[in-house]
């Protein structure tokens, strides 16, 4: 062989080793791990259920193990046989993880390794396992996946997860895998998705992967691409996350979270914000909607990706509202409508939220770690008279090489009905929907080490499967999920 056809080999090799093979590159066996630390309903579903039963739906050759309350142990946090391991259950900051379902308790530590064995993909739901405040255990769980037979992502919360929808994320995170996205992507946009119906906890998603192409590896079985597994070394590992995980305040909310003792007797004089809403005139009004019928065919798809932005927030602004006019075949913007009720004008609108994606290598001192945005994500919310309607949204995932994700869901306001017994005062103030929020909070069976808060929003909400949606005070904390205290009606609603 001449020395030509030599380096023309010799680059083709490269190129077959850095973007992916065919040959083997995953651990011995097709196996994954659940690991249920907490009780959770029938109705609201198990997320390990719903991972497990995922991977085995898209490839049978998987070997399920399921493992809930007094069947989970301490040696199975560290265990390396499985391939895929999925651990849902409490934390905090010091690296600590438990249930109320098992006696199981552990601790990462920042000798704690992962590399070595079969483990390839970890799953953290639970809160603050990648926060990188002191004493940084982002940093112990970036250690751990360094050396042989690495580990190729570790997804979870750099704050608190999600608890009432963390099933709904599992959902979306398989319907994302299946279509042959890397895991880190998946585990972003199944966020983002529950992020966009409302949810406040799954902003605080964070993907950490290795400085490489690995970033990119699928579950075996789930894509034809695949990619060499990480070893010694690779050292660099970065993080993906939210830059703004609680979005831009819009009126009407509370930007900080309330903690839930103090909702038995909120003290509003001692908190301005609190006060700015204790004072909002709350609608004495209900709105009837229509659906806004949309062609939804230019469907946005694609990785997540690692390449720094180019386009500033304003471009991409213009590229998400360019697809919106587009798949609504408008020229101009849908918040149009004007009403007046009692000489008081009333307008839909549109709040946009932008939280940048951003990329940062993870140091040991997370304040040197510097963020570098590689998306946008932009959410325009629908609100009537500077009031949200609860899950009215376009959302999609911006970057250089256009739309990445693509959600919507849109009403516009047909008829105002006034209340006549709130013609002369408001309807429930705020103070007065914490008392009965409280109350079910109070009454429910939750055994949780953790300090649990709230957040609270005035929200135009949907009243049951009919066409009116009647202004209530939305409560979301960690543990309790969502409250809907309905302000005409005085009482708390199911949803």
């Amino acid at each position: 062989m001449n020395r030509k056809k030599i380096e023309i080999f010799a680059i083709l090799l490269a190129t077959v080793l850095c973007f992916g093979t065919f040959v083997d590159v995953y651990a011995a066996g097709k196996t994954i791990g659940g690991y249920k630390l907490n009780t959770y309903t029938s109705q609201k579903g198990s997320d390990v259920k719903t991972i497990l039963d995922g991977v085995y739906a898209k490839d049978s050759s998987y070997v399920r193990t399921t493992h809930d309350g007094s069947t989970v142990v301490n040696s199975d946090f560290t265990d390396k046989t499985k391939t895929i391991k999925y651990w849902s259950g409490h934390g905090n900051v010091q690296g600590e993880l438990w249930g109320n379902n098992t006696t199981a308790k552990v601790t990462m530590t920042g000798s704690t390794k992962f590399s070595g064995g079969n483990l390839e993909f970890i799953f953290l739901s639970a809160c603050n396992q990648l926060n990188g405040d002191s004493p940084n255990p982002r940093s112990w769980y970036a250690k751990s996946m360094i050396g042989a037979s690495a580990v190729r992502a570790i997804c979870g919360y750099h704050s608190y997860a999600p608890a009432d929808c963390d099933n709904e994320v599992a959902k979306e995170f398989i319907k994302a895998a299946n279509t042959g996205e890397s895991v880190k992507s998946s585990w972003i946009k199944a966020n983002v998705a529950l992020a966009d119906q409302g949810w406040t906890n799954p902003k605080n998603y964070l993907v950490l992967t290795h400085n490489n192409n690995t970033q990119y590896s699928r579950f075996e079985g789930f894509s034809t691409t695949t990619y060499t597994r990480p070893d010694a070394n690779s050292t660099s590992i970065l993080r993906f996350s939210s830059a703004y995980p609680n979005g831009t305040n819009q009126p009407y909310s509370a930007p900080m979270p309330i903690e839930i003792d103090q909702m038995k007797s909120v003290d509003v004089s001692k908190n301005s914000e609190l006060i700015a809403l204790d004072r909002m005139v709350v609608p004495n009004y209900t709105i009837i909607m229509e659906e806004v019928k949309a062609d939804t065919s230019l469907n946005a798809s694609g990785e997540i990706g690692h390449t720094p932005l180019t386009i500033t927030e304003g471009e991409a602004k213009e590229v998400a509202m360019n697809r919106l006019n587009t798949t609504f075949n408008e020229k101009s913007s849908l918040s149009t409508a004007q009403f007046s009720v009692n000489g008081q004008f009333l307008q839909q609108e549109m709040n946009v939220e932008v939280a940048p994606i951003v990329m940062a290598e993870v140091l040991e001192d997370s304040s040197q770690e510097v963020e570098v945005p590689v998306a946008y994500t932009i959410s325009y919310k629908n609100s009537f008279n500077g009031i949200q309607i609860a899950g009215d949204r376009y959302t999609t995932i911006v970057d250089d090489d256009g739309t990445k994700y693509n959600s919507f869901v849109w009403h516009r306001v047909k008829e105002i009905n006034p209340v006549k017994q709130f013609e002369k005062t408001p309807a429930m103030n705020f103070s007065e929907a914490s008392l009965l929020a409280y109350d079910v909070m109070e009454s429910a069976d939750y055994s949780c080490d953790c300090e649990d808060t709230a957040y609270a929003q005035l929200m135009f909400v949907q009243n049951g499967d009919t066409n009116e949606y009647r202004p209530t005070w939305v409560f979301e904390s960690k543990e309790h999920g969502k409250i809907y205290v309905d302000c005409i009606n005085h009482s708390v609603v199911s949803k």
